[in-house]
């Protein structure tokens, strides 16, 4: 009952910060616009936003898996892309770094690419995002769904 109520104080007053948080996280300020913010608080409006936020908040294991568990898990054969915003507050580059040393370590086949951007590389910068995702896919899987 405390994790409900609690988790509902988070999910309301988190929906009166938006414009500041997203004002945090955006290299240009002027991006955060109405509409922006409209496309964010919208999903939030719906009936069943409050239970399935409430459902996630108590999951049980919340937030207990590394990125080096996660990172176990992957298939060895799997290729990797980090496209990073070197700007974002919240997931600084020494996170990509952290990532890219768990590659060398499990064996994965890992390219990052650090990107002029905040938290929201595809918003921040969607020419160079789409340039490299573009690039790495034809490198590593060109001719891969034809056959």
């Amino acid at each position: 009952l405390l994790k409900d109520a609690i988790s509902a104080a988070i999910f309301y007053s988190t929906r009166f910060r938006i414009p500041l948080i997203l004002k945090q996280v955006y290299l240009d300020p002027e991006q955060v616009d109405e509409d922006l913010v409209k496309s964010i608080t919208t999903p939030a409006l719906d009936p069943n936003a409050l239970a399935t936020f409430q459902s996630l908040y108590r999951a049980p294991g919340r937030g207990k898996l590394s990125v080096n568990d996660m990172m176990a898990k992957l298939p060895r054969e799997l290729k990797v892309l980090l496209l990073w915003g070197q700007e974002d507050p919240w997931m600084s580059p020494k996170k990509a770094d952290q990532i890219m040393r768990i590659c060398d370590h499990q064996g994965l086949e890992c390219e990052y690419v650090p990107l002029a951007a905040g938290h929201c590389p595809q918003d921040d910068n969607p020419e160079d995002l789409n340039k490299n995702l573009q690039r790495w896919i034809q490198t590593n899987f060109d001719g891969v769904a034809a056959s």
